[in-house]
């Protein structure tokens, strides 16, 4: 069995291969590391629902996205239980799994979690931080995906000028939304 205190060493070699894009290698690592974390019996203490956590986000990068929301969600509910509602390990969670959702064609739940993530980041954190900004661009890709492009590009326009002020001009997210928010204005 792992001991929890020694996941940050075992994360690693995980991190070397997401690092370099190999999502695969990265996915068998973390299902070796569920495997004899739980070689005694099921965990569902923090260390095993991070490992699922990033497990689920590996498995998304590699189209294995049915996996991905079966993992997010046991992941979620244990975050919750643990940690509640209102903690950042809870909230990056919910963000993968509203992702997940949408990769499966669950926009309804994904929109409804995503602002429920975005709500959670604002109380958190305010409205202007960087991850609450990166969770209000998470809900307008997923408002893009479902059709929804009124209100993912007021969401684009809105964020811009925060972004740019809280960010700065050559943020990766600040880029992102401008170039959006551009492509927007021009497209009509």
């Amino acid at each position: 069995m792992v001991p929890d205190a020694e996941l940050n060493d075992s994360y690693l070699p995980i991190y070397a291969e997401m690092s370099a894009g190999r999502y695969e290698r990265a996915a068998e690592l973390l299902e070796e590391l569920l495997a004899e974390m739980e070689s005694t019996g099921p965990r569902d203490d923090l260390g095993a629902q991070d490992v699922r956590h990033k497990l689920a986000v590996s498995y998304q990068n590699t189209g294995r996205y049915e996996e991905a929301v079966a993992l997010a969600e046991r992941a979620m509910t244990g975050f919750r239980e643990l940690l509640g509602t209102e903690d950042m390990a809870t909230l990056a969670v919910q963000t993968t799994l509203a992702f997940a959702y949408t990769l499966v064609g669950r926009e309804p739940e994904a929109l409804a979690l995503q602002e429920e993530t975005l709500a959670g980041y604002r109380d958190l954190l305010g409205a202007e931080y960087g991850d609450t900004l990166e969770c209000q661009y998470n809900l307008g890709i997923i408002l893009g995906r479902a059709g929804r492009d009124d209100e993912a590009r007021a969401l684009f326009e809105e964020m811009l000028p925060i972004c740019q002020r809280v960010l700065g001009p050559g943020d990766d997210l600040t880029q992102l939304v401008a170039g959006i928010v551009a492509e927007n204005r021009e497209s009509g």
